[in-house]
């Protein structure tokens, strides 16, 4: 198999496990059930993932990819430092980001159990550390935040927005959701001395 064509396959059983693993989680998702799903033999899943662990970690990677890529954005583009962080709590809280923070809680559960999982959460996780730092430093730097520790800052928000996000799956109704976002919102800005709008 050549690596252009390689490549394709790879995306396509990703695209499958994804599909499979938001329906029955990590744990309930096996190589077969993406080899039938997408009508191959259960050897050719083997063959680009040696391992469940490792088609697993690969699926939240790659589902994980858009949401980053669309935090990262936030983080990069010319906004107001406030506004800026707006928008990054509501990515992270608004009504739209409950399947991938159910999707987040199940890989949480994942990685208790697997190293290799463990590692994609930790990979992930960095780059959602280092987006919200960027967006708590360029805020310092034009005077619209006051940190000691902008990274300490980071971390603490970032466990505020997992904290949140957790409810935000529990909550059962879009007024319940509201209400997290609301609550969510408070906190980051609290955090960073700033009230922050609603978009």
């Amino acid at each position: 198999m050549d690596r252009a064509n390689g490549g394709v396959r790879r995306a396509q059983i990703l695209a499958a496990s994804g599909q499979l693993v938001r329906r029955r989680g990590f744990t309930a998702t096996r190589m077969a059930d993406v080899a039938a799903e997408l009508g191959l033999s259960a050897p050719l899943i083997v063959y680009h993932f040696r391992t469940k662990d490792e088609l697993m970690a690969a699926t939240l990677a790659a589902e994980a990819q858009g949401e980053l890529e669309r935090l990262e954005a936030v983080a990069a583009a010319p906004l107001d430092p406030v506004a800026k962080l707006s928008r990054v709590v509501h990515l992270s809280l608004g009504a739209a980001s409950v399947g991938d923070w159910a999707l987040w809680i199940d890989a949480w559960g994942e990685g208790l159990r697997s190293a290799t999982m463990r590692d994609h959460l930790a990979d992930l996780d960095r780059r959602w550390l280092a987006a919200i730092e960027a967006v708590i430093v360029d805020g310092e730097q034009a005077g619209a935040f006051t940190v000691p520790d902008p990274g300490a800052s980071a971390e603490r928000i970032m466990a505020l927005l997992d904290g949140y996000g957790v409810q935000l799956v529990r909550a059962g109704s879009a007024r319940a959701r509201q209400r997290v976002l609301v609550a969510g919102r408070a906190a980051v800005g609290e955090e960073l001395g700033v009230t922050l709008r609603t978009r």
